[in-house]
């Protein structure tokens, strides 16, 4: 029963999906806790495998339909972090709109898709083949266009526009790779890959170059990273918080298993090809935090954040230690809840108050303290501020480019770091300890709904405690990266 545990997980949303269109015919209260109540039951099947993995088994499945090759599952460590994560958040995002977005018109097709997207997501994370893997892969990187289109303003039908060309183009570029792999190799299967590298046959680099395109896209790595800045201020707030917390991991997620479980580790690292990736990941962590400095919407800060914070994981994956690999993995789990709490958290002030822009912050915590101190927690994680998350992201990063013999990078992080400090810092200190507000103005809660205030309070919640002793996840990312190094 164990071994059907993915298929069940990336099935349900899947399937239940266009049963949530008919029932808003019947009761939308009902329809809106349905769609919670499925995504807190894919999140339990796919805590259902820990105890699997935990003991150091695979959980594997073919399923003989569907694709020319099969469907296949397959499970391990690296595959499971993901899948929590993306469930977990799904789930919180699922509460969090119930109220965000009641009144909305369009709300059958915003649920639609956002069950959809999950399905996609967790079929990346906990496939075995690159047939699978590419499936799945659409799924997650074409039904967001339903989701950033939403509001269908002028704006929003302009950036899902840029979005869907260049995941067409992404597609295009991961079908040439995984074609030229079957016929180069014979096999689609990652396992056979991997082994089949160690025996000398190796992929050459227009095969790397196609997959890492079509995963650098979805990432929102430099020089492919321009749909990003405009899809998340155009989207929904929840959405805003998948796209940058979960979606965007399905690429690195990608790339991980390009270098790591197509090449291997010995074999990248013979082939020098990491110091192409290492490059793009300083050009994608400096300009992502130079950028956000200038920006006046919070959103579009928020997002060229994002992009710097990607260029963080593909950084860990490029050094080639096993360091920095755990900071590379660990860190999807810590902008994923840093960065999900603080889309969040600009969703409830502007569901709030209509407020978007940096500058109408000024005093927004006297008014809204709770999110405020929720958005200043996870701000101070993204800095890098210790015993948070943010911080252990950076903490391994850090050791690994020492590790490496390369502490040119362990300065990029620290510039970087201040940059976050530089874009971050004046947002909180306006908050609360603006001078005008200060003489004139009490603290009152003028909170937002607990339905969406709770999601929030539990992020954060996690970036603290994520950072402050060696819990599951930091076990299972480093279990994960044992792995994958053989």
């Amino acid at each position: 029963m164990a071994s059907y545990l993915p298929l069940f997980a990336t099935a349900l949303p899947l399937i239940t999906a266009p049963i949530i269109y008919f029932m808003d015919k019947f009761s939308k209260r009902v329809r809106n806790l349905t769609v919670i109540g499925i995504t807190l039951l894919t999140l339990l099947l796919v805590v259902l495998m820990f105890p699997v993995i935990e003991m150091g088994n695979l959980i594997k499945v073919k399923i003989n339909f569907l694709l020319p090759l099969g469907l296949v599952f397959r499970v391990d460590e690296l595959g499971l972090f993901l899948a929590l994560i993306t469930s977990f958040v799904w789930f919180l995002i699922s509460i969090y709109s119930s109220y965000y977005m009641s009144n909305d018109k369009y709300l059958n097709r915003y649920y639609i898709a956002f069950l959809l997207t999950l399905s996609g997501c967790l079929g990346v994370a906990l496939t075995g083949g690159l047939l699978s893997l590419y499936f799945f892969f659409e799924i997650a990187s074409l039904i967001p266009y339903i989701l950033i289109i939403h509001n269908e303003s002028k704006e929003a039908v302009k950036a899902s526009a840029k979005y869907l060309y260049m995941c067409l183009f992404g597609s295009l570029a991961l079908f040439f790779a995984i074609s030229l792999t079957f016929y180069l190799l014979g096999t689609v299967d990652l396992n056979e890959i991997k082994q089949l590298s160690r025996e000398g046959k190796v992929l050459p680099l227009s095969v790397f170059l196609g997959f890492f395109i079509g995963f650098g896209i979805k990432g929102g790595l430099f020089p492919l990273h321009v749909w990003l800045p405009d899809a998340h201020p155009v989207a929904p707030s929840p959405i805003s918080s998948l796209l940058s917390g979960i979606t965007v991991k399905v690429g690195m997620y990608g790339i991980i298993r390009l270098v790591y479980s197509m090449y291997g580790f010995e074999i990248f690292n013979g082939l020098g090809w990491g110091l192409f990736l290492r490059i793009i990941a300083v050009i994608t962590i400096l300009l992502g935090s130079s950028v956000a400095v200038k920006e006046t919407n919070l959103k579009r800060m928020l997002a060229y954040s994002s992009i710097s914070n990607m260029g963080y994981i593909l950084l860990g994956i490029a050094l080639l230690t096993e360091r920095a690999l755990i900071g590379a993995v660990f860190h999807i789990f810590s902008h994923a809840f840093m960065k999900g709490s603080l889309f969040l958290c600009a969703g409830a002030i502007k569901h709030k108050t209509g407020k978007t822009m940096i500058k109408q912050m000024n005093g927004i915590g006297y008014e809204m303290p709770i999110t405020m101190f929720c958005f200043t927690i996870a701000a101070l994680g993204m800095i890098g501020i210790p015993p948070l998350n943010g911080f252990i992201s950076k903490w391994y990063l850090g050791l690994g480019s020492l590790d490496a013999q390369k502490p040119i990078y362990l300065i990029v992080l620290i510039i970087s770091s201040l940059l976050n400090g530089v874009y971050f810092l004046p947002i909180i200190i306006n908050a609360f300890f603006n001078e005008t507000y200060k003489t004139n103005y009490r603290f009152r809660l003028n909170e937002i709904s607990l339905s969406m205030l709770i999601p929030i309070i539990i992020l954060t919640s996690g970036i603290v405690l994520g950072g402050m002793y060696e819990h599951t996840l930091l076990k299972l990312a480093k279990n994960a990266v044992k792995m994958l190094l053989g």
